[in-house]
């Protein structure tokens, strides 16, 4: 049975959603890839990494 999610885990997947890969967030939190993926959809995350802009000079 998969554990409870704790709050923490959800404002880490919400801070770093879009700058961290999936992979290195389930690391991190110590979970699957698959279940980082399901809970960032549930909470409405979106964990498409973003493009960073450059500036123009």
């Amino acid at each position: 049975m998969a554990e409870k999610w704790e709050s923490y885990e959800l404002q880490f997947i919400r801070e770093v959603a879009g700058i961290m890969p999936a992979s290195l967030i389930a690391e991190k939190l110590e979970r699957t890839q698959r279940g980082i993926q399901r809970m960032a959809r549930k909470i409405g995350v979106s964990l498409r990494l973003k493009l960073e802009q450059k500036e123009q000079p």
